[in-house]
C-alpha cells in the first residue's frame, strides 16, 4: 500500500503523490493530461443525491481540435470507501490545489490541480519517476524481460482500466470513457 506522503517522491513530480495518481487512475489519465489539468477543471456538483465529479481536460490525445475533453465519474464511497473513492479524493485535491495558489497569490483560474514541489505544473518526467516509484514501492516490476520499462507513462491509464474491467465495465464503454 502507498502511504499518503504530503511529499514529492520525484523531482517535478505531484506533490500528495498517492492522492494524485489515484485521481490519474479513475479518470484514466496519460501524463499529458495530467500535467496540464487545472483547478478550475474540476468540477463537483449534486444531482439527485448523487455527487458526479467531472474532468475537463484542455489537452487530449482524442481531442486534436482542442476543445477540451469531459470525463465524469459518480461517487463510490458505498462501494470502494472513501479513501479511494473518486468524489471525496478529488474534493481533497481541489482544496490542497488551492493553498499553493493562494500563497503565491496567483489566480485559481490556470492552476495546475495537481502541482509539483514548485508549485507549477508537472513534468512528464517527474511524473513518470512518481509513477516508478509507486511501483517500486509495491514490488512492481519497473522492467520487462527485454529490459524496456514496464512502468511508463500511461500507468495511470492502464490501471483504471484493468480496474474498471475487473469491475464488469464492458471494454467498449471504458474505450468511450477515455
Amino acid at each position: 500500500s502507498l502511504c499518503p506522503d504530503p511529499g514529492e517522491w520525484a523531482t517535478g513530480g505531484p506533490v500528495c503523490p498517492r492522492r494524485s495518481l489515484t485521481i490519474g487512475s479513475w479518470w484514466l489519465l496519460r501524463v499529458l493530461e495530467f500535467a496540464c489539468a487545472r483547478i478550475e477543471a474540476a468540477t463537483i456538483l449534486e444531482g439527485n443525491g448523487v455527487l458526479v465529479e467531472t474532468l475537463l481536460l484542455p489537452a487530449s490525445k482524442r481531442d486534436p481540435a482542442a476543445c477540451g475533453e469531459k470525463r465524469s465519474l459518480n461517487c463510490a464511497c458505498g462501494v470502494v470507501g472513501p479513501d479511494l473513492c473518486p468524489s471525496p479524493l478529488l474534493q481533497e485535491q481541489k482544496l490542497f490545489a488551492l493553498t499553493p495558489a493562494d500563497t503565491v497569490g496567483a489566480p485559481h483560474a490556470g492552476f495546475p490541480l495537481f502541482p509539483s514541489r514548485s508549485r507549477g505544473s508537472c513534468t512528464k518526467r517527474g511524473v513518470t519517476d512518481t509513477l516508478q516509484k509507486a511501483a517500486a514501492i509495491l514490488g512492481v516490476p519497473l522492467t520487462h524481460h527485454n529490459g524496456s520499462a514496464a512502468v511508463t507513462g500511461h500507468a495511470m491509464r492502464a490501471t483504471g482500466a484493468v480496474v474498471f474491467a475487473e469491475a464488469g465495465i464492458p471494454q467498449a464503454e471504458i474505450a468511450l470513457f477515455a
